[in-house]
């Protein structure tokens, strides 16, 4: 069935597919580019012929139908590879406009004529009219006879493979020179196959059985890849001047050297009104006005001229085309439509006129504008000059007003100074001649029982004037409580002559009440006319009943210290009898009683007896001692904590004879809020084991352990059965002392007997300022 021996020509056959296939491919991959889609085709019918071919070569005449089939398609093959060889060389001349849709259809009609014609032969035979087959050698090839009709559609296919060669050499000859090669080389490519088929066809080969067109097809396709990609697609400047020329937005007019017109753009012909047909070969003297007259102006000068038609501007540019060799040839005309640059240019010149007026009417608006700011600005400056002036008017009016309210504070802090009602008479009459600048003054007080005034203090009058003052001005002084102000004093009416002082010229004196009862008068003079202002009255006023309010203050302060004195004197009273009067009066009846004894001459107990006595009178003398200490009370105000209590225990329970220690950590701070608690705390702790304990040791100490304060009074007397029933309201006046400074107090009975008065409260949150160092004191009789 298959021809072994024909394999060389098979394997060439199979070489050409792969170079078909491959350039296929690769034009594929450019189909953008013109001829490239053609081209691409080309190689795939060649593809086909040598698949084609191969079969054909292969197959014996045993498997006859086969071949058959084979030479059929290779037939067909043919036929389509020929037209598109001449679509690609249509392509690439760049003559598309042959190619109209009509024209395309009608040759691929004829195409697939012969591919019908070539199908369908068996049936009718008007293709090849016999097929002979030799009977004893299978590997010979089949003969064919031809028809008419074969032999006009073998014209046809040539006559498309010639006409690919003609258009592709005529093009070679328009080209420029560095094309030419590759036209060349094209048109050899384009020879090959044909040559070859014809060779083939008329058996004048040295093998005539193998037909060596799809190998001449592969190397054509070689040979026109190369001279396409070589230059891409061989000649793309014509194809882009051609566009160029044709697209160009400007009118571009070529004439020669007798100024005749040989080729005008289609803007030109736009531009002028006129078609090719009518441009082609006329002169430019001929053309309609003005263009005749703008372009041989043109030609005639190289400035660019300008014509007007109708409502549009046109621009002439021109320049002379030469050889290579500098000979002229012809001359453009460049035709440039400025029509919207002159109605921009326009535009722009009104606008500039309207810009202008524009700059003038806001320059004068800028003036008048600047003229008003100027104004403003002047007041402004004004307004900034009144509002400083204003500031420093208030600046010095609150500055003295700051003073006036200094002179007020100071005469309030009078009333927490411990001071008696003639240092506070004369400290405010001082206070106000400094404030006001007086001359002189007098501070009078007023009598009720009497109903009469008498000075208090006065400075700068003679005696004689503050009595006739104090004697004759009593009904004027009280008859209105508003502050009198006098200036002009020796001229003024309605004034008592007890008021004028020779010398003086102004004086302001208000009458000073409490509670609506008159309480004294406050005046002041000046030698000079003053320049008095409403706040300085106000002050002299406010002064005034500030006076009383001192004087009030004094007089409640000396009822309290006496209220005081007297209860403290009960209190000395009641402790005398609760204590003393209690341990003299049990001292009084043991005396008797060891009198009595010892008249009778009982004397066997007598000694227990002298004990108890003594005892009394040791426990009279404690008593005796606490209170004295008590009169003469060294506070903690007066002096630090850690010697206010070595006070205590040296003057009361040193002499008592109890051994007393006084212990307190070194570097302890305490605060200053705590230590008039603490020392009250401790007294109370010593006075209820020097009353009570019947103690004979007493130890204070005062320590810092982990951020808390301890403090312990610690005694051996007879303890604490129930610290509530025992010690009563001390214990209570402790704990609430306690309680002020954050502490806790425990009070407790120690295993070896006694009693332990402990307070412990925090060290944070507080503001050290006292400093005391370890010290112990340890006292005996």
């Amino acid at each position: 069935m298959f021809v072994i021996d024909h394999w060389p020509f098979a394997l060439l056959s199979l070489a050409t597919v792969v170079i078909s296939v491959a350039l296929a491919r690769c034009a594929w991959r450019r189909r953008t580019v013109a001829g490239a889609t053609e081209f691409a085709w080309l190689m795939l019918a060649v593809a086909w012929i040598s698949v084609a071919s191969i079969a054909d070569t292969l197959l014996s005449t045993r498997a006859l139908t086969l071949k058959l089939l084979a030479n059929q398609l290779y037939v067909v093959g043919g036929a389509a590879a020929a037209l598109l060889l001449f679509l690609f060389a249509v392509r690439y001349t760049h003559r598309d406009h042959w190619l109209t849709r009509n024209r395309v259809i009608l040759l691929w009609s004829l195409v697939a004529l012969d591919a019908i014609l070539i199908l369908t032969n068996p049936w009718h035979h008007r293709y090849w009219p016999a097929i002979y087959v030799d009977p004893v050698d299978p590997t010979a090839p089949l003969v064919f006879t031809y028809s008419l009709l074969y032999r006009v559609l073998v014209l046809y296919t040539y006559g498309l493979a010639v006409l690919a060669a003609i258009l592709i050499f005529y093009h070679g000859l328009r080209a420029p020179t560095i094309y030419r090669p590759q036209n060349a080389i094209l048109i050899m490519a384009l020879a090959a196959p044909v040559l070859t088929n014809l060779v083939y066809y008329l058996g004048a080969g040295p093998w005539r059985n193998f037909d060596f067109t799809p190998l001449s097809y592969s190397i054509s396709g070689l040979l026109m890849a190369w001279a396409i990609f070589r230059h891409q697609f061989l000649d793309l400047a014509p194809l882009a001047h051609d566009a160029l020329f044709a697209h160009l937005g400007d009118g571009v007019i070529a004439a020669n050297t007798h100024r005749q017109i040989v080729a005008a753009n289609p803007m030109a012909q736009r531009l002028l009104a006129e078609d090719e047909a009518g441009l082609i070969g006329q002169t430019l003297a001929k053309l309609p006005a003005p263009y005749s007259a703008a372009f041989i102006t043109a030609l005639d000068s190289t400035d660019v001229t300008e014509v007007c038609v109708r409502d549009k501007s046109i621009a002439v540019t021109h320049s002379t085309l030469t050889t290579p060799h500098g000979q002229q040839v012809g001359h453009i005309l460049l035709l440039h439509d400025v029509t919207a640059y002159r109605v921009l240019q326009n535009n722009l010149v009104q606008l500039n006129s309207e810009l202008e007026q524009r700059v003038a009417a806001r320059t004068s608006e800028l003036e008048q504008t600047v003229a008003h700011l100027r104004s403003e600005i002047e007041e402004r400056q004004r307004i900034e000059n009144a509002l400083r002036h204003m500031q420093e008017s208030l600046a010095d009016h609150v500055t003295g007003l700051s003073s006036h309210l200094s002179v007020l504070y100071e005469v309030i802090l009078l009333g927490g100074r411990a001071l008696d009602i003639d240092s506070v008479r004369r400290l405010t009459l001082e206070t106000v001649e400094n404030a006001l600048h007086t001359d002189a003054g007098f501070l009078l007080n007023y009598l009720p029982a009497g109903q009469r005034f008498e000075v208090a203090v006065q400075r700068g009058l003679a005696d004689a004037q503050t009595t006739r003052l104090v004697q004759e001005a009593r009904d004027w002084l009280l008859s209105d409580p508003v502050p009198r102000t006098i200036l002009g004093l020796p001229d003024a009416d309605d004034v008592p002559d007890a008021i004028r002082v020779p010398g003086m010229q102004a004086c302001i004196i208000t009458t000073i009440f409490h509670m609506g009862a008159p309480v004294g008068a406050l005046g002041v003079y000046w030698r000079e006319q003053p320049a008095l202002s409403v706040e300085q009255i106000a002050l002299f006023r406010a002064l005034g009943d500030q006076l009383a309010v001192l004087a009030e203050n004094v007089r409640l302060r000396q009822a309290h210290d006496q209220a005081l004195v007297q209860e403290e004197r009960q209190r000395i009273a009641r402790d005398l009898h609760d204590s003393v009067t209690q341990s003299l009066y049990a001292l009084s009846l043991g005396a008797d009683t060891a009198a009595d004894r010892i008249r009778r001459g009982q004397t066997d107990h007598l000694g227990a007896l002298m004990t108890q006595i003594s005892t009394a009178a040791h426990q009279a003398l404690r008593e005796i001692r606490l209170l004295l200490y008590e009169l003469r009370l060294a506070t903690p105000e007066a002096m630090p904590l850690a010697e206010a209590l070595q006070v205590r225990l040296d003057a009361v329970e040193r002499r008592a004879g109890i051994d007393a220690r006084l212990e307190i950590m070194e570097g302890v701070l305490l605060p200053e809020t705590s230590t008039r608690h603490l020392y009250w705390i401790v007294i109370e702790a010593l006075n209820n084991a020097l009353k009570h304990a019947a103690a004979t040791q007493v130890t204070v100490r005062l320590a810092a352990v982990d951020a808390m304060f301890v403090l312990t009074v610690t005694d051996d007397g007879i303890g604490i059965a129930s610290p509530a029933t025992t010690y009563g309201f001390g214990l209570r006046n402790m704990a609430e002392r306690a309680a002020q400074i954050g502490g806790e107090l425990t009070v407790r009975t120690p295993p070896g007997g006694g009693a332990e008065i402990c307070v412990c409260w925090p060290t944070r949150n507080e503001a050290p300022d006292i400093a005391t160092t370890h010290r112990t004191l340890h006292t005996s009789p």
